[in-house]
C-alpha cells in the first residue's frame, strides 16, 4: 500500500494535496499501534491459553478483520470512512507480526533463523510484486480491485493461520 495508497486517495477518493498528507500515513500510524498491541496480546494468550491459541488464533483473526476491513474500506462511499477502515484493515495486519515471528522460533527451534528467514523472504517477494499487480489491477479493474484482492488474500492467510500449529516442530533436514 505504501507505494500506490496515497494515488488511489487522491484520485479514487478524491482527497486534497493537504488532505493526503495526513491520511496516507493512517495506516503505518495505526500499525505501528497494533503491531505494539499484538505483540502483547500473543504472548499473554500464549502464557494463558497455549501456542495454539495465542499464535494460531492471534493470526488468523488478525487476517480476518485485515480482510473484512479491507473489502468494507473498498466498499463504502464516503471517503473518510474508507480511510479509516482500511487503516484498521492494514493495521490488523500488522497485528498479527508478534504471532508469525514467535511462531518461527516456537516451530523453528535450532532452524528458527532459517524459518524466520523463509517467512520474510515469501514477504519480501510478495512486497516486489505487489505494486506491479496493483497497477494492473488499476488499469484493468479500477482503483478498488488491488484493495478487494488484499482483502481475498488476507481472507486466505485467515485460512491458512487455521492450519499453523506451533505445537509442532520443524523437524531439520
Amino acid at each position: 500500500m505504501i507505494t500506490w495508497f496515497p494515488t488511489y486517495l487522491e484520485k479514487e477518493r478524491g482527497f486534497t494535496k493537504i488532505e493526503l498528507d495526513i491520511m496516507a500515513g493512517l495506516p503505518l500510524l495505526f500499525s505501528v499501534i497494533a503491531d505494539l498491541l499484538g505483540g502483547f496480546t500473543t504472548d499473554r494468550l500464549t502464557r494463558r491459553y497455549g501456542l495454539r491459541v495465542g499464535r494460531s488464533a492471534v493470526g488468523g483473526a488478525a487476517m480476518l478483520l485485515a480482510s473484512a476491513s479491507i473489502i468494507t474500506g473498498a466498499s463504502v462511499a464516503n471517503a473518510h470512512l474508507a480511510i479509516i477502515l482500511i487503516a484498521c484493515g492494514a493495521a490488523s495486519a500488522n497485528f498479527l507480526l508478534g504471532a508469525a515471528w514467535g511462531s518461527c522460533v516456537d516451530m523453528g527451534g535450532n532452524q528458527a533463523g532459517v524459518v524466520s528467514a523463509c517467512m520474510n523472504t515469501a514477504g519480501q517477494v510478495g512486497g516486489v510484486f505487489s505494486p506491479i499487480v496493483a497497477s494492473l489491477l488499476v488499469a484493468r479493474f479500477g482503483w478498488s480491485a488491488p484493495l478487494y484482492v488484499c482483502g481475498m488474500l488476507y481472507f486466505c492467510g485467515a485460512l491458512c493461520w487455521a492450519l499453523v500449529d506451533t505445537r509442532k516442530k520443524i523437524q531439520a533436514i
